[in-house]
């Protein structure tokens, strides 16, 4: 086997393992965001935006995931001028601490770029997301 063969072998390795990982990620989602709305019945969504800047001042832009300035039930985040109401902070730090489980690379894969992601109990949505 040549060693071009070899590298090629080595890369279909990866790519089938990043599958795996991706399919898995969904499955891990569904499930434990399934959780979190039973733990909290309050809890009737949470969303986020993720997107790569246009622009950076001249640094590279890089793509983010922004679930920790997530939006509560369609209206309630620490974004807002509203305070979250007590009977959520504890739903709003759950979902931080579920969506800080997946890193960059995996958010961007299962929902992709310039989009915000609204997650309720019977599905997940994403739209496209315009940022400036």
């Amino acid at each position: 086997m040549s060693l071009k063969e070899k590298i090629e072998k080595q890369k279909k390795k990866m790519r089938e393992i990043q599958e795996e990982l991706q399919e898995n990620c969904k499955i891990f989602f569904k499930e434990e965001s399934a959780r979190l709305f039973e733990a909290y019945p309050e809890l009737t969504s949470f969303s986020w935006t993720q997107y790569t800047p246009y622009f950076n001042d001249g640094d590279e832009c890089l793509f983010s995931s922004w679930y920790n300035y997530q939006t509560i039930n369609g209206r309630f985040g620490e974004n807002d001028d509203d305070s979250i109401p007590k009977e959520l902070e504890k739903a709003f730090d759950a979902v931080n601490e579920f969506l800080s489980n997946f890193d960059e690379d995996i958010l961007k894969e299962m929902f992709g770029d310039h989009a915000e992601v609204i997650v309720t109990k019977d599905k997940v949505e994403v739209e496209e997301y315009s940022h400036d």
